[in-house]
């Protein structure tokens, strides 16, 4: 199964490109993917500073994670992006 999610209308929140997310048959015994697209998170340094976070946020989640956690990990990918350095 398969499905693109976008954030909620939230203002402190920038427009960003949507993820794609697999959600294998036997969720939740196994866990779900996440891509995002190469040609959108790589077109500017905001949007790659998402994706490269992204990446660091999956390879930290345990091998068991849940749709709900993968869609917090994106959104703090964003919010962690936004924040000021």
């Amino acid at each position: 199964m398969c499905c693109v999610v976008f954030f909620p209308d939230d203002e402190n929140l920038p427009i960003v490109p949507p993820i794609l997310v697999t959600v294998p048959f036997d969720y939740p015994e196994n866990s779900p993917e996440c891509s995002t697209s190469r040609k959108d998170y790589e077109s500017t340094p905001f949007l790659r500073a998402i994706q490269k976070s992204m990446v660091t946020h999956l390879l930290d989640l345990p091998s068991k994670f849940t749709f709900t956690s993968l869609l917090d990990m994106w959104e703090m990918s964003v919010r962690k992006a936004c924040a000021p350095t």
